[in-house]
């Protein structure tokens, strides 16, 4: 089985909610790529935030992805990542860039075949100092993260609106997982 478990959904869905609630289930994760490189790149006001230059935003996310990925390697435990590889088309669609610059590395990161999506969800969506979109366009972002990954063959699993806690077992159990920490 592979071990490499991936969370996906629009902004504002709860990833980072959950992907933290199983951080502290004992379980390993990654964080959202896009939330890292946007913290480092306005400490810095760097090139490479989307207002500058969204080609190098993505590639940004695509180091770090391959990154996070190449570090998995050595693990012998599931691993769960906030987004993945597939998720940078959805950017790309957002930000006009060309996908040929993701072309090459299709065959490159492969994830379990099931992909647990959060499905957009009004009363949980916010927006903070990184997250500035109206909530409408959730529905576009959405959709564009839905066609990526059917298109590489992934089999996306709904997560049920529900509490975090119920989110993470509905996770644990379809991926034949137990909580790492005792009730």
């Amino acid at each position: 089985m592979n071990k490499k478990i991936v969370i996906t959904g629009s902004p504002g869905v709860g990833k980072t909610t959950l992907i933290e609630a199983l951080r502290k289930n004992g379980h390993k994760c990654y964080d959202e790529p896009a939330r890292k490189i946007l913290n480092s790149q306005l400490e810095i006001d760097g090139p490479a935030l989307p207002s500058k230059s969204p080609q190098a935003f993505i590639e940004e996310m695509l180091k770090d992805i391959e990154e996070n990925y190449t570090n998995f390697r050595n693990d012998e435990v599931s691993v769960f990542f906030d987004r993945a590889f597939p998720d940078l088309y959805m950017y790309c669609s957002v930000f006009k860039v060309d996908p040929i610059i993701l072309s090459d590395f299709e065959k490159k990161f492969i994830y379990n075949k099931i992909v647990f999506i959060l499905p957009v969800w009004k009363d949980i969506f916010v927006n903070d100092v990184l997250r500035k979109m109206p909530f409408e366009d959730s529905f576009m972002r959405q959709e564009e993260i839905i066609k990526a990954y059917d298109r590489l063959g992934y089999n996306l699993i709904e997560v049920p609106k529900a509490k975090v806690s119920e989110r993470v077992d509905f996770i644990l159990s379809k991926c034949g997982l137990k909580s790492n920490i005792s009730k």
